[in-house]
């Protein structure tokens, strides 16, 4: 996550500098006092990143056939309809999800493994909409992206990828979630896994930044500015997402789906069920009325301590030989520890500008009974 500037010297300018290549010569010409960079006030306004990563789709939906004869998603309301699980203000009558109509013929293709070869990856600045790099998948669904962050602060990225059949119909929509902070050269490469598992984590931030309104399935993210939104993606580590994302890629919502439409549906339901969790362990630690920035604050280190414990669980589960349950995010959130909540949250707090952060509409009612998430 963090990026140091590459320079190229001439002669002349190598011998202005000192012996240890660790200053610059000031502005005074060749004989003024040599500015270490270390101590140079001037913050880069940019810093190159680069994003490896692979794309996976489900591999039980390769089996139901080719990409490119694959049938487009019909579901419209998937969001609105799941709204009320996750606590979130239902917008009745908007339209959520637009049917997406025909675009540019879908050359991308799937393998055995799920590995989706020859198909666009972008990645989006969710705090203002903007495509902040593109790629192409390699036939084993490798992908490579030139970006770069705003100075030395966390930045937010969604990495996403639309995935069209040979009638440019939207097939389905991959997306990964990762904040990633460039101060030195070990963090100027980032490693990113795009797969249904990260789109579950990333819609969960859409329900808790009420984003969900303004996503246009055949665009995924792009064009979508919020800086709710940016605030809790930019405190998801792309390692844990990763780590997360196996466990929750085992999960019958996704294994036994027929079809994208079915993934869809059960990744915005499990996201909704996520966030509900987010915010009862919300309530816990601070049922007062909080203001929008201690609100993101708080949510955003409950988030970081959810994947930590559902990868807990999941261990727990493995060692006793116990089968998977229906409740993963239930039983996880009760493994959270409060006071390390209550900590973290306060230092994200610290770097939010005050009244940055827009006010959400009121919650909904009634709550959610038993609902969770299978694994097998």
């Amino acid at each position: 996550m963090r990026r140091q500037r590459t320079w190229t010297w001439s002669l002349a300018v190598a011998l202005g500098a000192t012996l240890s290549g660790c200053a610059l010569v000031a502005g005074g010409g060749w004989f003024a006092q040599p500015v270490p960079l270390s101590q140079r006030n001037v913050e880069p306004p940019k810093r190159a990143l680069t994003v490896r990563g692979v794309l996976k789709a489900p591999t039980n939906l390769v089996a139901q056939g080719s990409l490119a004869d694959a049938p487009a998603i019909t579901a419209s309301h998937p969001f609105d309809a799941a709204a009320p699980i996750s606590r979130v203000q239902s917008l009745a009558g908007f339209r959520i999800m637009t049917l997406p109509g025909e675009g540019e013929p879908g050359r991308a293709n799937w393998n055995a493994d799920g590995t989706v070869g020859s198909a666009v990856v972008q990645l989006i600045d969710p705090n203002t909409g903007e495509l902040m790099g593109t790629g192409f998948t390699d036939a084993q669904g490798r992908f490579v992206i030139k970006t770069f962050t705003r100075g030395r602060d966390m930045s937010a990225f969604i990495a996403q990828t639309v995935l069209r059949n040979a009638k440019g119909e939207t097939v389905g929509l991959l997306a990964a979630p990762f904040g990633v902070a460039v101060v030195s050269v070990p963090t100027k490469k980032e490693g990113v896994e795009i797969s249904a598992g990260t789109t579950l984590l990333t819609f969960s931030s859409v329900f808790l930044s009420n984003t969900y309104p303004t996503l246009d399935l055949s665009k995924g993210f792009a064009g979508v500015a919020s800086p709710r939104l940016g605030k809790l993606v930019s405190g998801f580590s792309a390692s844990d997402v990763h780590a997360t994302s196996a466990v929750l890629n085992r999960g019958t919502p996704i294994t036994g789906a027929k079809s994208f439409d079915e993934v869809l549906t059960s990744l915005v339901t499990s996201s909704a069920v996520l966030s509900f969790q987010v915010d009862r362990l919300g309530k816990q630690v601070n049922s007062a009325l909080l203001s929008p920035e201690e609100e993101v604050s708080l949510h955003s280190a409950i988030l970081d301590q959810l994947l930590a414990t559902i990868l807990k669980v999941d261990d727990q589960q493995a060692a006793s030989g116990a089968p998977a349950t229906n409740d993963l995010f239930e039983t996880a959130a009760g493994e959270v520890d409060l006071d390390i909540v209550k900590q973290k949250a306060e230092e994200i707090a610290r770097q939010i500008t005050p009244s940055s952060m827009p006010t959400l509409p009121p919650i909904p009612t009634p709550t959610p009974g038993n609902v969770g998430v299978e694994l097998r």
